[in-house]
């Protein structure tokens, strides 16, 4: 049993790297900024904030209405579908849309202003719910995201 325990393990770990990469790699190919106290920020430095990560996980998921999806039974009618289920691929677009539709209209890059992200999901969460995500993937998404700005051919990809 303890080896299947490891192996799980290892491969939820694998699982939720492939997630966060999947996640920074939308989040640096698109053109957008990202703004806090009038500081302006390009996706590899502000992906590192686990705030940032999380609001656009949150509401790319509630835009496509991927909680109420993961509340569903699996095939079998038993158990519930887990935010872990949900494919990368679905992952990323959310992000996408996220970061598409946040985005203030103006000269130049989009710009997201990341406190009225923050905001615009409190007023979301506090009409409908909790979006439910997974945190751990999270910090993985901002630690890649550090990795990401300490390897200069990473950086130059998402520029």
């Amino acid at each position: 049993m303890d080896q299947q325990h490891e192996a799980d393990s290892m491969q939820l770990h694998q699982d939720t790297d492939l997630r966060a990469r999947v996640i920074l790699d939308v989040g640096m190919r698109l053109p957008h900024q990202f703004s806090r106290n009038n500081r302006t920020f390009p996706a590899s430095t502000a992906f590192q904030s686990q705030v940032l990560v999380r609001d656009l996980l949150k509401l790319g998921l509630f835009c496509m209405n991927i909680p109420s999806m993961a509340g569903l039974q699996d095939s079998d009618g038993n158990v519930p579908v887990s935010f872990s289920r949900i494919p990368e691929s679905l992952l990323g677009i959310g992000v996408r849309y996220a970061i598409c539709v946040s985005a203030e209209p103006g000269e130049g890059d989009p710009v997201i202003e990341i406190d009225d992200l923050e905001r615009h999901v409190q007023r979301i969460e506090a009409h409908f719910g909790l979006i439910d995500i997974d945190m751990g993937l999270v910090a993985r998404v901002a630690q890649c995201a550090r990795e990401a700005s300490l390897t200069p051919e990473m950086s130059a990809q998402g520029a």
